[in-house]
């Protein structure tokens, strides 16, 4: 189920052999935030700090796969080096797991660049559809996602170990309450 979830993310792309893989190592891939972050995830001066101690919560509920995307982002550009490397980008998708629709905020922060996007999405409840977010730069990101209107309390994390020739993808749902649950899929092979 997981691995359908990673291909349809990437609906154009072609998977190379290899399995999925939880990428949550502390401080490499996608992490949780218990706390509200400052600066939206980030510390001063836009650079994204990915704490050593964070770890990826897991998901809390099921989304469903074959909704299409109710918006497509894509945020930054690929530089050439990465497409030289085959350095693929990081999808985020975002489901709202609550019983009613609603709209949500979502603020991206790029390593070095600060805030890279900042908009409101309405999402179908019961995680029908999402909002999928192609991060196309290498670099570590950090993903604020909250109910419009009040204020962000978690962060999810992509860290540039991610962008590689692998697939991967995060999975982020709001909750009724407005926490998040979060996990990271990627293909495992070796790039070289």
């Amino acid at each position: 189920m997981r691995r359908r979830a990673l291909l349809s993310a990437f609906p154009a792309a072609v998977v190379p052999a290899g399995c999925l893989d939880r990428a949550a190592v502390a401080g490499d891939g996608a992490s949780r935030s218990s706390e509200a972050p400052s600066e939206n995830g980030t510390s001063a001066g836009g650079d994204v700090s990915i704490p050593d101690d964070y770890a990826e919560p897991g998901l809390e509920f099921e989304p469903d796969d074959d909704g299409d995307p109710v918006a497509e982002w894509s945020v930054g550009t690929r530089p050439r080096l990465a497409e030289l490397r085959d350095d693929r980008p990081h999808a985020v998708r975002i489901w709202n797991a609550a019983d009613e629709e609603r709209e949500v905020a979502v603020r991206i922060r790029r390593d070095g660049d600060g805030t890279v996007a900042d908009d409101e999405v309405t999402l179908p409840a019961d995680a029908d559809a999402c909002l999928s977010v192609a991060l196309e730069r290498p670099a570590d990101h950090a993903v604020v996602v909250f109910e419009a209107g009040s204020e962000p309390t978690e962060t999810v994390y992509v860290g540039r170990s991610l962008f590689d020739c692998n697939y991967s993808a995060t999975d982020v749902g709001v909750h009724d309450d407005g926490s998040l649950s979060w996990s990271t899929v990627s293909t495992t092979m070796g790039c070289g």
